[in-house]
């Protein structure tokens, strides 16, 4: 018998609820939490949060799902390979702005989603990235 392993919505819900704490401390950030194939579990948007960041939100998400790595490690592989546009190539959907984080369970190698946070500028002190991996740690202690 074939069995998956994902992610699920009470997981996901109480990533986002540790999220949302840290996020309201300051600009308000949208997150986006997908499976392992980058379809959305969960799409929040906090109050504040300016528009586009449910779009960047997802496409973040999306990219670390499919690629399999954070969408920062997606940007600096294709820097490296002096590729930076070429993601786009692949896909509109697709981003290489830090802060797309993906799903592992310390110690194996299965992805199971992915968590995209858009809304912080880089120079905050909590940027999208920091606020993902805050959601990350919830996920991981659960699996």
């Amino acid at each position: 018998m074939y069995e998956k392993k994902v992610i699920g919505l009470e997981e996901v819900q109480k990533a986002i609820e540790a999220m949302i704490k840290e996020g309201s401390k300051a600009r308000p950030v949208s997150i986006a939490v997908v499976d392992d194939v980058g379809e959305i579990i969960a799409l929040v948007r906090m109050d504040g949060a300016r528009g586009f960041t449910n779009d960047m939100a997802i496409k973040k998400a999306y990219t670390s799902a499919r690629w399999r790595r954070d969408t920062r490690g997606v940007g600096e592989r294709l820097a490296l390979l002096k590729q930076p546009s070429s993601v786009l190539e692949y896909s509109s959907e697709y981003s290489t702005v830090p802060g797309g984080i993906v799903v592992v369970k310390p110690g194996e190698e299965v992805v199971y989603g992915a968590i995209g946070v858009s809304g912080r500028r880089r120079d905050d002190p909590v940027d999208d990235e920091a606020i993902a991996k805050i959601g990350l740690k919830v996920i991981q202690a659960i699996l």
